[in-house]
């Protein structure tokens, strides 16, 4: 087996996200050949990704938390913090308040993501999301599904 700790903007995606992978060939077609691909420079402007204007259940941001979300510092402008499920609801959790903080501080707006957003910082396209809205998937179930998914850029470069 091959093991490596991958993070997303390294391969392409404007998103914080560590994940280990292992990569497992059986013996007998294991010639040793395999490598993890090299990291790539990060081409999209985490701006490119954030909808100008949103639907109006986007901006309701939990009142309880609208200063510390404010005056949340972030590492960087250009790198969105790990996404996870946590960002679809109005909870006060710190990924919650980190995601709704870099939205303010890129956008000057204070609002949630979207969950074409979450999808676009995943690897996935627009046309992925409008896919999956034509079927009926909820925003929750997108929120919850980009949450818990892994980046397409990097599984394409594995």
């Amino acid at each position: 087996s091959y093991v490596n700790i991958m993070n997303a903007r390294e391969y392409g995606l404007p998103q914080n996200r560590i994940r280990l992978f292992i990569v497992s060939i059986r013996k007998d077609v294991d010639d040793n050949s395999f490598t993890f691909p090299n990291t790539k420079e990060l081409k999209v402007n985490a701006k490119d990704l954030l909808d100008d204007i949103v639907e109006d259940k986007f901006m309701k941001v939990n009142p309880n938390i609208i200063e510390k979300i404010k005056t949340r510092k972030l590492k960087s402008l250009d790198i969105l913090p790990t996404i996870t499920k946590a960002i679809g609801r109005g909870g006060s959790s710190g990924e919650y308040i980190s995601n709704c903080a870099f939205i303010y501080k890129n956008t000057g707006v204070l609002r949630r993501m979207t969950p074409k957003e979450t999808m676009l910082f995943m690897g996935f396209n627009k046309e992925d999301y409008f896919r999956l809205k034509q079927n009926g998937i909820s925003d929750t179930v997108i929120f919850n599904m980009s949450g818990n998914s892994i980046c397409v850029c990097v599984i394409e470069e594995i």
